[in-house]
């Protein structure tokens, strides 16, 4: 090669004049094919050069049912990208696009075939592929199903970080969507009945409270919104809004207030004291025979009766200021045992009376009660244990208190200037007052068994602010359980052993109000002793 070039250089000028010609016309040539090479990836618009370059398809290494889930959101991402792409550059997309079966590992996909599809590479299409990963991804993993309630719980919350209402309960339900994805729970919400399940998933995991309350009842306004999740979008839209509205104002409010006014911090109350004390003298009770034929245990010493009157000023009198001298403390002892004796005797013997009567009035619930009486406490003698038992007698004095409550009014004056959640301002010295009317549940009428829940066949846990009869908050009756626990008693010791009737017809009555709620003139009945079996 080199002596060839050493002839063409000893050739005449002209020669070296055509071998330029030719070295400038394979560079336009060069450039030429440069220029197509690299038309996928520069675009020239007003003097501007734009790189794009063609993103990398996300490989599939695993047909694990987590990382297909995590690839699939990838493969979207991919695929956007190209269309994007593709628009700029004027490309074909489903000849740029790079296909799922060449995203494959080249060995995952020989025995994917094989051993998932029964078939052979070459066989296998790109609609077949998309269909079997489809139906891994949307299946529940290792056919069992996960925690629902507690997989929502955990993972679905409403951001109240952010300001944009409407964007805080777009991202909700998008947050939904991804769960549903990435735990395989596609098919659980795809009919009517997963529309259903996924409306109720939704109001679960929904707060704060309030909130979550008013859409509970939006469900029973609106019907179609339980199974359309558009239109139960729009209602969460909007209550949420509303809520939104009614906070701003609030903390508008607060803030304009004068710094006299504003709250101040409560300290801790003296109930849960009272309280503590109260359950310990209570544990104290020695349990009583089971039946005549048992000897009853000697009762042990109080640990109370050994302690100094300076004891009781640290246990009961430290709880309201600390420091005090023991003559508060045992003035507040005092107090205790004063109110057991006097208020239960007055509420226990008015609340005997209104279950008297409403047995008469329902005698299958008196029916109930003997049954119940007979199968659980066949002794007469019982204790607290079995006393627990007795559910159904529980429930019917839960029903009579309801409708006959022995205190049927209570008034309670906000102690400060106060405003609740909807923004209301309430001035100090003011007894608010609330009407509420529910007319489905029939509040009028008799039902112990609505007091018991079907499921466990135990008295319902109800807030005292609903069942009212003990009152609620810091003036809450302390003795609660023990007035329950002493009319379950009353009525199991009577009631097996008597049976009792009113001379009037018991529907003749009428309650005449009064400090306490008592039946109207004498309650006269006939007591019958019932035979022994």
């Amino acid at each position: 090669m080199s002596v060839r070039l050493l002839k063409r250089i000893q050739q005449p000028q002209a020669v070296w004049h055509r071998l330029a010609d030719l070295v400038l016309e394979a560079a336009a040539l060069a450039k030429v094919g440069l220029e197509k090479q690299m038309a996928q990836d520069i675009k020239v618009t007003n003097d501007v050069v734009s790189i794009i370059r063609a993103p990398l398809p996300p490989k599939i290494t695993s047909i694990s049912h987590d990382f297909l889930a995590s690839w699939k959101v990838k493969r979207r991402e991919y695929e956007a990208e190209m269309r994007a792409r593709c628009i700029i550059s004027g490309e074909d997309y489903a000849i740029m696009t790079t296909p799922i079966k060449e995203s494959f590992n080249s060995d995952l996909l020989e025995t994917f075939c094989e051993l998932r599809l029964n078939m052979a590479v070459e066989d296998v299409t790109e609609g077949v592929l998309i269909a079997e990963l489809e139906y891994i991804v949307g299946s529940v993993k290792n056919k069992t199903l996960p925690n629902i309630k507690g997989l929502f719980k955990n993972k679905l919350r409403l951001n109240m970080k952010e300001s944009d209402v409407y964007a805080r309960v777009l991202d909700y339900f998008n947050e939904f969507g991804k769960v549903v994805g990435a735990n395989g729970l596609t098919e659980c919400f795809n009919d009517n009945d997963g529309r259903c399940k996924n409306v109720s998933v939704l109001v679960a995991s929904l707060h704060p409270a309030l909130l979550k309350d008013e859409v509970k009842y939006i469900q029973l306004t609106h019907k179609p919104a339980a199974t359309y999740p558009r239109l139960f979008f729009e209602l969460i839209v909007e209550k949420a809004t509303e809520k939104d509205r009614q906070y701003q104002r609030s903390k508008t409010r607060e803030r304009e207030q004068p710094e006299g006014k504003k709250k101040k911090p409560v300290g801790k109350s003296e109930h849960d004291e009272k309280k503590k004390v109260l359950q310990q003298l209570v544990q104290l009770r020695s349990p009583i025979g089971r039946s005549e034929g048992k000897t009853r245990p000697k009762p042990s010493t109080s640990p109370y009766l050994k302690q100094s009157p300076g004891h009781y000023a640290k246990q009961v009198g430290g709880g309201v200021h600390q420091g005090c001298a023991h003559e508060e403390g045992l003035k507040l002892m005092r107090d205790f045992v004063i109110s057991f004796l006097v208020t239960e005797r007055e509420t226990t013997a008015t609340t005997m009376t209104w279950i008297i009567l409403m047995l008469n009035r329902y005698p299958k619930v008196l029916g109930q009660i003997r049954q119940e009486l007979n199968d659980k406490l066949p002794d007469l003698f019982t204790d607290l244990d079995d006393i627990q038992q007795i559910v159904y007698v529980e429930a019917v004095v839960r029903g009579t208190l309801r409708l006959f409550p022995v205190v049927s009014f209570s008034e309670r004056s906000a102690k400060r200037d106060v405003r609740p959640y909807d923004g209301t301002f309430i001035k100090a010295g003011t007894c608010p007052t609330m009407l509420w009317v529910e007319y489905q549940l029939y509040v009028d009428a008799f039902k112990p068994e609505r007091w018991i829940d079907p499921a466990t066949n135990k008295i319902k846990v109800v807030s005292p602010f609903k069942f009212s009869v003990f009152l609620g908050g810091p003036r809450m009756c302390i003795d609660t359980k023990f007035a329950l626990a002493e009319v379950k008693i009353t009525l199991a010791k009577l009631l097996s052993q008597f049976d009792f009737r009113t001379v009037k017809d018991p529907v003749d009555f009428a309650y005449k109000p009064s400090l306490t709620l008592q039946v109207e003139g004498p309650l006269d009945v006939a007591v019958y002793k019932l035979k022994q079996k």
